[in-house]
């Protein structure tokens, strides 16, 4: 029951942070949106700021690419990148709305929760992507000239922006054009070819 409880007030603090920013959410609509009291709340979370964090964590803690990088050892290093974007993709569709809305707001603001999202989420996965193209790189698979930091940068940057402006152009004359219902499929095969043009 207490768990139960848990996951509803974060799932409730999911949306207001969400829709209505930090600074915007009040503790009484949390708690209206979980029907729960504040006392609950603040039985569960001490403040405000440690429920935006767990909120934070619940949508990034799970992402993690170790295990792309790990599994298959003997698989070619493109098919682990074709795995990673698809991964990447995947995790940008699930808490889309919560996930898209918080990453923008706290890029403009860079704020700690920012700075947290990128140290302790963001640079190990990209430290990761460099990893396999140097690794791809040394071993003959992939021939690229220019720096694995930017190729790993145009992987996530053109997965992250694309679903962050989801949310922009949802409701836009654009959005049956830019998102169709395949999507995903259209993404994953457009950043595989420019792969093949860029590290084969």
């Amino acid at each position: 029951m207490e768990n139960e409880t848990h996951s509803k007030i974060l799932n409730a603090a999911k949306h207001v942070f969400s829709r209505d920013g930090f600074n915007g959410a009040r503790i009484d609509q949390i708690a209206k949106e979980a029907n729960v009291n504040k006392a609950m709340i603040y039985y569960h979370f001490k403040s405000k700021d440690d429920l935006y964090d767990a909120v934070v964590d619940s949508i990034f803690a799970k992402d993690s690419i170790q295990l792309i990088k790990n599994s298959g050892d003997q698989d070619f290093h493109f098919a682990k990148l074709e795995r990673l974007i698809l991964f990447f993709y995947e995790k940008m569709e699930s808490n889309k709305v919560e996930r898209c809305s918080i990453i923008a707001r706290e890029m403009v603001s860079k704020s700690d929760i920012f700075i947290k999202m990128r140290d302790k989420y963001w640079i190990p996965d990209f430290k990761i992507i460099i990893e396999i193209l140097e690794s791809g790189k040394e071993k003959g698979e992939f021939k690229f000239s220019q720096p694995a930091e930017l190729i790993a940068f145009t992987i996530i940057s053109h997965i992250v922006f694309y679903k962050i402006s989801e949310v922009t152009y949802a409701d836009s004359e654009l959005y049956d054009t830019l998102y169709p219902k395949n999507n995903q499929e259209r993404m994953i095969l457009y950043l595989h070819e420019l792969l093949k043009k860029i590290i084969l």
